[in-house]
């Protein structure tokens, strides 16, 4: 596997870091959090968010 980088055998067991890059996933996770937020804001009546509650 010489395409392969940032590989590490530690007692006996290969990890491999992950393929998935920082930005591609934080970012839309930020967006859809900050969505999310924003919408709790200008609904604070609204009981969506608080399923056990």
């Amino acid at each position: 596997m010489p395409h392969l980088k940032k590989t590490q055998l530690i007692e006996g067991k290969v990890y491999i870091a992950s393929l998935l890059r920082f930005e591609p996933h934080a970012e839309p996770h930020a967006n859809l959090i900050g969505w999310l937020w924003s919408y709790k804001i200008a609904t604070p009546n609204d009981r969506f968010f608080y399923i056990n509650g």
